[in-house]
């Protein structure tokens, strides 16, 4: 936490989906290619139920598959200032998991989006 953000990591992603048009049933996908979520305070604070400004992603995710080449964004996080730093585990250099470091900085226009 910076002020008044917060960084929250996964190193798995989940969509949703549902199945059979007309019907409540839905399914999870999950994969392991992890991401930061930004949360600003809201202004009547930091209760009730909120909602996350932006999600962070690796800027590497291999088309068309959308999986990482072999890492997993999201193991630990720092936040300073408007700079969110993220760890990623597993990149494969020169076959070793040498492991990486993305380093987000806030927009002009703020954290937001999907």
């Amino acid at each position: 936490m910076s002020g008044a953000t917060i960084v929250a990591t996964s190193t798995s992603t989940c969509n949703k989906w549902g199945h059979n048009p007309g019907t409540a049933k839905e399914y999870t996908f999950c994969v392991n290619r992890g991401a930061a979520y930004v949360f600003e305070q809201p202004a009547g604070g930091w209760s009730g139920v909120l909602h996350q400004n932006a999600v962070l992603t690796a800027s590497d995710l291999a088309a068309p598959t959308g999986q990482l080449a072999g890492a997993e964004l999201g193991p630990s996080a720092a936040i300073w200032g408007s700079t969110i730093a993220v760890a990623g585990g597993g990149q494969h250099v020169s076959s070793t998991n040498a492991g990486a470091v993305y380093v987000f900085e806030e927009p002009a226009g703020g954290w937001s989006g999907p």
